[in-house]
């Protein structure tokens, strides 16, 4: 079982955008920016 990204992680990705930092997790062959907005949309839901 992998362990979720952080929010940390999320926003650090998020502002340096996917070209300079590699996501915290794995894009299961879609584009960095849409894993990295579905990552962020679960991590928001959870924290709710």
């Amino acid at each position: 079982m992998t362990t979720a990204p952080t929010w940390d992680d999320l926003l650090t990705t998020a502002l340096l955008g996917t070209d300079r930092r590699t996501l915290p997790i794995d894009p299961a062959g879609r584009e960095a920016p849409a894993a990295l907005l579905d990552a962020a949309a679960v991590a928001a839901v959870q924290r709710r």
